[in-house]
């Protein structure tokens, strides 16, 4: 019997954000610094697309680079989009939020993103850590301060889990050591209360990270499994 133990992180929008949004071909890119954290918005204009962080091999995947050094982006759930010629990509075709811990409070920002119709247009962003302002990502699902509500462990049963007992999920997305998984997962209650989820049979032997979206917050839960 494996145990989950599990740590529910409620993220609350802090108000001294600073923003900068620029309007590029193909959609719209919003950086915003909560100290040393970096949520880049990507809205795909109509008709367009943008790729995830883990987008398989035929996408061009956003990057962040800083000191010749890529950082690792954590991003919502992404979907499976389908190209005309026949392959397939894990993408977005509404918002998607992206976020970072910044290594320092000052210094360049190289941040490279795609945002594709029939082909797809690269842009190539230049950032000053230090000169991030303006607006507040006002729709972003996820923005701010960590604060553990719970810490217990739950028991895994074959590929379900039972999670927590809060109502209305919307969304769900699992991490594994490798980044963010395009494995098919579905929601079921159980009662009025509880939902169980269903990894399906290719359910990893290690996940690092649930993220749950419930009523338009994000919900990050923190996994480790033990024999």
């Amino acid at each position: 019997m494996f145990l989950l133990l599990v740590a529910l992180l409620i993220l609350a929008r802090p108000d001294n954000l600073l923003a900068i949004t620029k309007k590029l071909d193909g959609g719209i890119v919003s950086l915003s610094r909560d100290d040393h954290t970096l949520y880049i918005s990507l809205t795909p204009s109509p008709g367009h697309t943008t790729y995830a962080t883990n987008p398989g091999p035929l996408g061009f995947p956003p990057q962040l680079i800083f000191n010749n050094d890529a950082l690792n982006l954590e991003g919502s759930k992404p979907e499976r989009l389908f190209l005309s010629s026949g392959g397939s990509y894990l993408g977005y075709r509404n918002q998607a939020i992206l976020r970072t811990s910044l290594p320092v409070l000052e210094g360049r920002l190289d941040f490279y993103v795609g945002f594709c119709a029939e082909l797809c247009i690269p842009h190539h962003l230049v950032l000053d850590i230090g000169d991030l302002h303006g607006e507040q990502i006002s729709s972003a699902p996820f923005v701010g301060a960590e604060q553990i509500l719970q810490d217990q462990p739950w028991p895994l049963e074959s590929v379900q889990e039972f999670l927590t007992n809060v109502q209305d999920v919307q969304e769900v997305f699992i991490a594994h050591p490798v980044g963010y998984s395009d494995l098919y997962i579905s929601v079921h209650d159980i009662g009025s209360k509880a939902k169980w989820l269903d990894f399906g049979a290719d359910a990893p032997h290690q996940i690092e990270k649930l993220g749950v979206l419930l009523k338009n917050k994000w919900f990050f839960i923190d996994v480790a499994l033990e024999n």
